[in-house]
């Protein structure tokens, strides 16, 4: 079978090797590790940026309050116990977001990127709801692999997976945007539509340029490749 067959049936989330090192070798119940995982998987299905979650969407989650339920107290000092336990504390970061004099508390991965990122936070991004009522995922967009085939050509298991990690990394309406601009611009290659996905994340997305200060200096500053 061809590895460039990609399958439409699976998709992967990116666990941090952290997590199959010493944080595996110190996790000493089940359900600790049944809610890591969860909760790794949940802040990649939001299509924010950073991705964060929040712990109300944490606590709504059905496979979630399987796990905290067992323990009989309130669910949101449960989910902030389990996840300031000292194993977990280099995998995630809690941040308290103060708006209109009330406050609430976000989870993302533990990187310098989200930290920088969320705290430049106003306002909580409530547009992208993380799972549907059921607990499952939200309905699928387009798919990427589609999206290249047929504005740039065929893939090669390289652009597959560099392909992969974009789709669980950006917003697909950002993915989409790129590719357009790609298109419109005569400039099909994954390099120029990584380039822009990159600025737009570092920078900010305005009505679909690279920041403010694109408006300004436009897309050559960028691209000159």
């Amino acid at each position: 079978m061809s590895s460039t067959n990609i399958s439409k049936e699976i998709r992967y989330t990116p666990i941090p090797n952290l997590v199959f090192g010493k944080l595996l070798d110190e996790v000493e119940e089940i359900n600790d590790l049944k809610f890591i995982l969860r909760i790794i998987w949940m802040i990649n299905q939001v299509k924010r940026v950073p991705k964060y979650i929040t712990i109300e969407e944490i606590t709504g989650d059905k496979l979630v309050n399987t796990i905290i339920s067992q323990t009989g107290a309130e669910p949101h000092t449960v989910c902030l116990s389990m996840l300031n336990k000292p194993q977990f504390l280099n995998l995630f970061v809690c941040h308290e977001i103060n708006i209109d004099q009330s406050s609430s508390i976000v989870i993302a991965l533990n990187t310098t990127r989200n930290i920088t990122m969320l705290n430049k936070i106003k306002n909580l991004d409530k547009s992208e709801s993380v799972l549907q009522p059921n607990g499952d995922s939200p309905k699928e967009s387009p798919n990427i692999f589609k999206l290249y085939e047929d504005n740039i050509g065929t893939l090669n298991p390289i652009i597959a997976d560099e392909l992969k990690i974009a789709e669980t990394t950006y917003p697909h309406p950002w993915i989409t945007s790129a590719f357009k601009e790609s298109v419109l611009r005569n400039k099909r290659s994954w390099n120029y539509i990584k380039t822009i996905l990159e600025n737009w994340y570092r920078e900010g997305k305005n009505d679909g340029r690279i920041g403010e200060n694109s408006k300004k200096s436009g897309y050559n500053q960028y691209f000159r490749r």
